[in-house]
C-alpha cells in the first residue's frame, strides 16, 4: 500500500492531494501528514510494512487496544497520535519545526500542540463515527470521514 493510499485510508484526503493549501486548517492536515510521513521514515522498512494493515478488519485489530472489536475515541486519539509523540523530541507537548527530521516540509513559525492534535482526532473520529456510537468499526475506520454534520 502506497503513503498516498494509506493517507486517504486514514482520512487524510484533502491533506494528501494538497499542493498549495490555504487556511489554518489546510496547513494543519498538512502538518499532520509530514508528522505521519516523517513518523514512518524514520521507521525501517519491514517495520513500515508491517505496521501498514492490508485490510480494515487488520488496521482495527492493531488499534483496538482493548480487545472489544471496536476503535474508541482513546484508542483512536493514542493511535493517531504516535506520529506526534515520535516527532515531539523535548517531550513539551508541541511539534515544532526544529523537531522533524531533515527534508520534512513544514510552514515557517508554525507550530502543533497536543492539545491542537487532539482537537483535530477528536473532530475526524466525530465525522467517521457515522453512527454516533462512539465507537469506530471496521466499516467506519475504511470508509473516509463525512462532511461535517
Amino acid at each position: 500500500m502506497t503513503l498516498f493510499r494509506f493517507l486517504l485510508r486514514l482520512g487524510f484526503a484533502s491533506a494528501a492531494r494538497a499542493r498549495r493549501p490555504r487556511g489554518r486548517r489546510a496547513w494543519a492536515a498538512v502538518l499532520h501528514c509530514s508528522l505521519l510521513g516523517a513518523a514512518l521514515a524514520t521507521l525501517p522498512p519491514q517495520a513500515t510494512a508491517a505496521n501498514l494493515a492490508s485490510d480494515p478488519q487488520q488496521q482495527l485489530q492493531r488499534m483496538d487496544s482493548d480487545g472489544d472489536g471496536r476503535i474508541s475515541l482513546g484508542e483512536y486519539r493514542a493511535w493517531m497520535s504516535r506520529g506526534f509523540r515520535a516527532m515531539d523530541v523535548n517531550g513539551d507537548g508541541v511539534v515544532q519545526p526544529h523537531e522533524l527530521p531533515p527534508g520534512t516540509r513544514f510552514r515557517r513559525r508554525m507550530a502543533l500542540s497536543l492539545d491542537e492534535h487532539n482537537a483535530q482526532l477528536d473532530a475526524r473520529f466525530r465525522l467517521q463515527d457515522v453512527d454516533g456510537s462512539g465507537f469506530l468499526d471496521a466499516r467506519e475506520l475504511a470508509a473516509p470521514p463525512q462532511m461535517a454534520r
